[in-house]
């Protein structure tokens, strides 16, 4: 009798695990192809700022239909020459950004060159799937992606010509420049709606706590470049956050600042 059981649970096990695989192996595949296409349309389309370009704000007013937050998501594509930073603090090329909802609603950024986009083999779609507890966590995380791609409706693709980092001097700082031009596709499929540009809106405010005022000062400093390099790659998603709604607007405003200037 208790063979029995042992042998049902194990049929359990197995036909529960390989239906979870399949379900997990193509969720997945299917999010990492958009994030190929994402890529693609990013690197193939995303211009460089030009003399006379409309803000990306006028010029795509009336344009896009508004949605959920989850409904627009921005790329920011690759430059040819980045101002030196260390590694660790840089956010800007190479950057996919969206809206994450698998755990949290919170923006997400993912870094390409130490991510793996290509499509996982059957056999580690398997392993992962080995521990009952973990079926539903990765069938949720693997149908959603992160950003949630299933639910984008416009992708941003934006590109900076060259960037100028902040200046710290004590406790203030100038803000770093640069301008970006950018196009707003309908995704998958690519078709342009509007092209405009605009100017890297980095937040007006730095903090960092540590041990007294000057430790906490130093640490707010070092910290900067890294606030900007995050206001680069938020500002164009924030120039038309209207269209996610009032909950992007209020997660993007986090790294840019309030004025949406002209460049």
């Amino acid at each position: 009798m208790k063979l029995k059981i042992l042998i049902g649970l194990v049929g359990l096990w197995l036909v529960g695990m390989i239906g979870s695989t399949v379900g997990y192996w193509s969720s997945e595949n299917a999010m990492r192809a958009k994030y190929r296409r994402a890529i693609e349309l990013g690197e193939q389309h995303a211009p460089l700022p030009a003399e006379g370009m409309s803000r990306l704000t006028d010029a795509c007013r009336g344009k896009l239909k508004p949605g959920g937050p989850n409904s627009i998501g921005s790329y920011v594509a690759k430059m040819k020459s980045l101002p030196t930073l260390e590694k660790d603090s840089w956010h800007v090329d190479r950057t996919l950004l969206g809206v994450a909802t698998v755990w949290r609603m919170d923006l997400t950024d993912r870094f390409f060159e130490s991510m793996t986009i290509d499509d996982i083999p059957l056999t580690s779609a398997l392993k992962e799937q080995a521990n009952p507890a973990d079926w539903l966590r990765h069938l949720n995380s693997a149908s959603k992606g992160s950003p949630e791609f299933g639910e984008v409706r416009y992708l941003i693709v934006a590109r900076y010509d060259t960037l100028t980092l902040p200046m710290v001097d004590g406790d203030t700082f100038q803000p770093g420049t640069g301008v970006f031009g950018a196009k707003v596709l309908s995704f998958p499929d690519g078709a342009v709606l509007c092209e405009g540009g605009g100017a890297v809106r980095m937040s007006s405010r730095v903090s960092a706590s540590g041990r007294g005022d000057s430790e906490a000062q130093a640490n707010a400093a070092n910290l900067v470049p890294f606030v900007f390099t995050l206001g680069v790659t938020h500002t164009p998603l924030a120039d038309l956050c209207d269209v996610g709604g009032p909950e992007l607007c209020k997660l993007t405003a986090e790294w840019v600042s309030a004025e949406r200037d002209a460049h």
